[in-house]
């Protein structure tokens, strides 16, 4: 079964789940959040008389529209006052409005200036960007053993998805000897955390038998973990469980339900059975 390479870096939500490696370009700007009970003048007060942490929470503010009125291009001003101050969240936050083009023109050498500097003072979802602008060539070269190093400094500190790339990168050999048992360790990892990528790559993992020995059983479980979260790459490979009777007993009613699914999706594959579908449901 195919894994899934989760592209954090920044741009849209589109999961593009049919281009070989499959990867999901997933937004991750504004990690902190704004505290209700903040009074929103004095924060502006503190934030004007030049306190980073202030100029960076009333940067959130503007970017989430807490409070004040939505507005982009005040949360650029405030998030590059506190990064210019060194706060590694607004550095981060900074890079991902220079990469999403919000607030002003789309930048991926400023995106990669901001994110390095955070990713220098070892703040994990900029570090997790930084591999990923690297693992996929987004404003920089293509070099898998940058993405490896920055994926495994934020893997090191727990962030899930990096977690889930760096297994991605030991499993298909990006930027590393190719290692099973090393991939298996961080999907895991991440699929602890509930990741449904992760858990679709280690679902994967047991189905094929890659670094540990074969459970259907296993696998079943892990896919259906990230099919309830609505991942279809899971959803077709669930299907397939049903489908084939592997680790359950075979039934095509439930095959179909997991196929229409991951097809509702638009996930590619399930229109390859279209009309093995169609026959289920007669």
């Amino acid at each position: 079964m195919k894994k899934s390479n989760l592209f954090i870096a920044l741009f849209s939500f589109n999961l593009l789940i049919n281009q070989p490696p499959a990867f999901a370009v997933k937004s991750s700007l504004l990690n902190e959040r704004v505290d209700s009970n903040i009074d929103i003048n004095d924060l502006r007060k503190k934030a004007e008389a030049g306190d980073k942490e202030s100029q960076l929470l009333l940067g959130a503010a503007f970017a989430q529209g807490k409070d004040v009125q939505q507005d982009d291009a005040q949360a650029l001003l405030w998030f590059q006052k506190a990064a210019q101050q060194g706060d590694a969240m607004a550095q981060h936050n900074l890079g991902v409005m220079y990469a999403e083009g919000k607030g002003i023109k789309q930048d991926y050498s400023q995106a990669l200036m901001w994110l390095q500097k955070a990713g220098e003072q070892g703040y994990a979802p900029a570090q997790g960007a930084l591999g990923a602008m690297y693992d996929n060539g987004v404003g920089v070269k293509q070099d898998y053993s940058q993405a490896l190093m920055w994926y495994k400094k934020a893997a090191e500190q727990g962030l899930a998805i990096a977690q889930n790339n760096l297994g991605f990168m030991y499993d298909e050999g990006k930027g590393v000897k190719q290692d099973y048992p090393q991939a298996l360790m961080w999907y895991k990892k991440a699929a602890a955390q509930g990741l449904a990528m992760a858990q679709h790559n280690l679902g994967s993992m047991y189905d094929e038998g890659k670094g540990v020995k074969q459970d259907y059983t296993q696998a079943l479980m892990l896919y259906k973990k990230a099919a309830e979260q609505g991942f279809a790459p899971a959803q077709y490979n669930l299907g397939l469980m049903y489908d084939k009777g592997k680790g359950v007993r075979k039934d095509n009613l439930q095959a179909s339900v997991w196929f229409q699914k991951a097809a509702q999706q638009g996930y590619t594959p399930v229109q390859a059975i279209g009309e093995k579908i169609k026959k289920m449901i007669q």
